[in-house]
Formats: C-alpha cells, sequence, structure tokens
C-alpha cells in the first residue's frame, strides 16, 4: 500500500507532459492506440516542451506511428511534416528514415510504388547509418512493412528477403524480452502470409507454428495469419484471432472503423465455418453497419471538404482581386518596358557588329591590294625581305598561297597541313600564328572561311546557307552558322536582312 502511494505521489510530482507521455507508451504497449494518441497529444501541446527538440521528435514519431494505426490520414500527414522538418533541422538522421520511410509507405499504398519503395529502401539506409537507442526495434518495423508491400504486390522474393532480415534484427532487440518476442512474432505472421500466398504450404505450417510457440500475440499483425487459417480451414484459431482483435479494440473505444469492419467480416466467416449460423448473422450485420456509416462519414467529409474548398477559393478571389489587377498590370508595364530596352539593346548590338564586319571586309580587301603590290614589286623588294623576320617571312608566303589558292575551301586543311606549308614543327605553329594574327590555328582559318563566306553572301544573294557552308570549307551549316556568330556577333541570316537595308555603293 505503502509502495503504491509513493509511486502515486512520485507520479503527481512530475510535469504534466511527462505524465502523458508514460501514460501513452503504458497504452502504446497495451496496443490501445486510441487512448495512447490521446496522452500523446496532450503532451505535444504543452508549452513546456517547446524548448526541448528530442521530447518533441519522440513524440512526433509516437503520433505518427498511431496515426497510422488508427488511419487518420490527414493529421499523419501534418505531423509527420513536422517531425521530417525537425529532425533535418536538429541533425536527427534516425527520425529523418522514420519520416521519410512513412511517406514511402503510404505513396506506395496511394498508388506511387515505385517512388514508395526507393524512399523506404533509401530510408532503412539512412536507418542503418544513424545513432538510435532501439535501432534493432525500429528496423524490424521497417522490415516488416516492406514485406507486407512486396508481398501485396507479389513479389515473393522480395518479401522474403525483408522477411528474413526482420527476424534477423529481431533476435537482436535488447530492451526487453517481450519486444524481442513480439517482434519475431510479427515476422512470423507476416511470412506465414507471404508464403501461403506463394503455395509453400510446408514452409507456411513451419512459419505459423514457429508464431504460435512464441506465447505472444499482436493483433495489429494477427489479420497476416488469416488467409493461412482460411485455407486451412480452422475456423476456431481464426475466430480466436478476429474476437481477440475486437476485444482489443472495443476496449480502445474503435467500434466504428474500418479495421473493425474487415475483423467482423473474419469473424462472421469463422462462425460460418463452425456452423455457428446466427451469430455469424449478427457479425455480419455489424460490420454491414459499419460499412453503411463509414460511407456515410466519407461522403460527409467528402461534401464538407468540397464546400470549405468553394468558400476558401469565393474569399479569395474576393480579397485578392485588386491585387492580381494590380500584378497584372505592373507586369503588363515591365514587359513593354522591358521589351523597348531590349529592343533598343538588340538593335545597337546589330549595329556595333555591322561596324565590326566593315572593318573586317575593309581589312580583308586592304589586306589583298597589299598582297597584290607586293607580287609586282616582289624584285624590288627581295633585299628588303632578306633583312626580315624569317618567321614573319615564311607566315605571309603562306597566308599569301592560301588566300591565291582558296586552301582554306578544303575542310580538312588544318594544322598539319600548314606545318608542312611553313616547315615548322608543331610547337613553333601556334606561337606563329597568335604572333601575326592574334588568335589560334583554328580560328586563323575560320577566319579567312568566314571572310569568304562574307563575300560570297554579297556577291551570291541566292545561295543558301548550305552552299555558302560547304563552299567555305565549313563540314555543316550548324558549324558555320555558330562560327559566323562568333566572328561577327550576329548570324549569317541576320547579316543578310542588314545587307539589303544598307544603301547601295
Amino acid at each position: 500500500m505503502l509502495g503504491a502511494t509513493t509511486l502515486a505521489s512520485s507520479q503527481q510530482s512530475q510535469p504534466g507532459w511527462k505524465q502523458n507521455l508514460s501514460e501513452g507508451d503504458r497504452y502504446n504497449h497495451a496496443r490501445m492506440f486510441r487512448h495512447a494518441l490521446s496522452c500523446y497529444e496532450k503532451a505535444y501541446a504543452d508549452p513546456a516542451i517547446k524548448d526541448s527538440a528530442d521530447i518533441q521528435l519522440r513524440l512526433l514519431k509516437n503520433l505518427i506511428e498511431c496515426y497510422d494505426i488508427v488511419g487518420d490520414g490527414k493529421q499523419l500527414v501534418q505531423a509527420n511534416i513536422k517531425l521530417h522538418d525537425l529532425a533535418k533541422a536538429k541533425g536527427q538522421d534516425a527520425y529523418v528514415a522514420m519520416s521519410d520511410f512513412m511517406k514511402g509507405k503510404h505513396m506506395h499504398y496511394q498508388g506511387s510504388k515505385d517512388k514508395g519503395y526507393a524512399l523506404c529502401l533509401k530510408s532503412l539506409e539512412l536507418l542503418k547509418k544513424s545513432h538510435c537507442p532501439q535501432k534493432e526495434k525500429e528496423l524490424a518495423l521497417f522490415y516488416g512493412a516492406l514485406a507486407r508491400m512486396y508481398t501485396r504486390d507479389g513479389l515473393y522474393a522480395d518479401a522474403l528477403q525483408m522477411s528474413e532480415l526482420g527476424e534477423e534484427v529481431a533476435r537482436q532487440i535488447q530492451s526487453s524480452e517481450q519486444d524481442r518476442q513480439r517482434a519475431l512474432y510479427r515476422a512470423y505472421a507476416i511470412r506465414t502470409n507471404l508464403l501461403t500466398a506463394e503455395g509453400r504450404a510446408a514452409e507456411a505450417d513451419s512459419c505459423y507454428a514457429a508464431s504460435q510457440r512464441l506465447g505472444v500475440s499482436d493483433f495489429i499483425v494477427q489479420p497476416d495469419l488469416i488467409p493461412y487459417l482460411r485455407q486451412h480451414q480452422m475456423w476456431q484459431e481464426m475466430l480466436d484471432v478476429a474476437q481477440y482483435a475486437k476485444k482489443k479494440m472495443r476496449e480502445d473505444g474503435d467500434t466504428c472503423g474500418l479495421l473493425m469492419h474487415m475483423i467482423l467480416r473474419d469473424e462472421a466467416e469463422a462462425l460460418m465455418g463452425l456452423e455457428r449460423y446466427q451469430e455469424a448473422a449478427k457479425s455480419y450485420k455489424d460490420s454491414e453497419l459499419i460499412n453503411d456509416t463509414l460511407s456515410k462519414q466519407y461522403s460527409q467529409a467528402l461534401i464538407t471538404t468540397v464546400r470549405e474548398a468553394v468558400m476558401q477559393e469565393h474569399q479569395l478571389s474576393r480579397h485578392n482581386l485588386f491585387i492580381v489587377i494590380l500584378i497584372a498590370g505592373v507586369i503588363f508595364l515591365l514587359l513593354i518596358g522591358g521589351g523597348i530596352i531590349i529592343h533598343d539593346r538588340l538593335q545597337h548590338r546589330r549595329n556595333k557588329a555591322m561596324t565590326q564586319t566593315i572593318h573586317k571586309l575593309m581589312y580583308y580587301r586592304d589586306h589583298m591590294l597589299k598582297q597584290q603590290i607586293k607580287e609586282k614589286n616582289a624584285d624590288e623588294t627581295e633585299q628588303k625581305e632578306e633583312e626580315t623576320d624569317p618567321d614573319k617571312l615564311r607566315f605571309e608566303a603562306v597566308d599569301h598561297q592560301i588566300m591565291k589558292e582558296e586552301l582554306f575551301r578544303n575542310p580538312n586543311f588544318g594544322r598539319d597541313e600548314l606545318m608542312r606549308f611553313m616547315g615548322v614543327d608543331k610547337n613553333n605553329l601556334p606561337s606563329i600564328i597568335q604572333r601575326y594574327t592574334g588568335t589560334n590555328v583554328t580560328g586563323y582559318l575560320n577566319g579567312k572561311r568566314m571572310e569568304y563566306a562574307v563575300q560570297l553572301m554579297k556577291e551570291h544573294p541566292e545561295y543558301t546557307l548550305a552552299a555558302i557552308a560547304e563552299a567555305c570549307g565549313m563540314k555543316s551549316p550548324t558549324t558555320f552558322i555558330r562560327n559566323f556568330r562568333e566572328s561577327y556577333d550576329l548570324t549569317p541570316s541576320e547579316y543578310r536582312k542588314s545587307l539589303e537595308k544598307l544603301p547601295p555603293p
């Protein structure tokens, strides 16, 4: 008596959130999830924990597990987002893994199976690498959920692998013997289901027997045994499973949920097998009443959701109409102003490019005149050439030959041919070209080709771009257009259009 009084006094001296957390853990361990959920929600709402991230993470993790089991999807999503954000901010990888795994599991159930599997497996690897006090217990839950998912999709080999890994980590649980036994029961129950689905009867028998020898039960995974019991017409065992689950759910206050509907149908089927027809009829009736109630609740919830969405949309339209009009006007003005600025810049850019093009053409003409003068006065300048830099003489001679014979029009004319014509090696050629042209070998030859292309476009406006590209030694029209743009800062088509606007010479 004194011990009980001391315990009660100790509990009363604890903070409110701690009392609710402890009470919630006791309900959770007893598989009374709605009671546990109520306690966890009170603890999480307590202002005293707002500065304790560890307590908030623990409570959010417990909340999403309970919301998942009782089927409250809306609250589950909200709590899971809070858990993920807080865990990320605090660098708690274990909680990030738990949040992402829950998200992946529900993505799978909602139809995004590949993405769901990928996120679950990624979360599994993250949990393995993290520091978590009860890592083995959490890993066993992950493996069990994956085994169930794979079984539902008929991926029995993957399901069996997950189940075996779940059994392996379950044996390593150190928190308590009951936790270890319950995790093993979970692994055996899920594996019994998948072996039954796969048609491996002998192994399913062995696995079911192993689950029964543990001496524990968990109504969360007991439905996994139903297909095995149904197949073997073990109606009494099936009835025991259904009635145990019904008892636990009624103790928890869940008398009209989807899970209760399914349990009542299993109970009715077992009673039919035992030829207890009146009781079976009552179970079927109760199941259908729950189904009707759920349908009405779903319809009402859908109507309410649609009505709220419509109301919010109307309010949003009224409150933001002026803002939308204002933003649209600002955007329109910005577009007009931006268009004017861009047009001016493009016009300036085009004028600048045309000026550069004219200068290049004038240089080309002057250069050709100088070369012609050199040829006429070769005898007179012979002595002077002997005194000129030999590299310069060599370059000018080769440059004159290239222009005279239009060697650049050969698309294969390149570095090797220049080396052979100049009589220099590959180490000296780049420096000579750079010294007298200000560019590299490729730029020098492409410059010749682009100058020739400009000449062709002026003299032959009827030529296509493909014909001009081929005539000036470019291997493809695309390469020609790219090099022309790099040389003159405008495309060949734009240059042609600009030629039409130039006054006659």
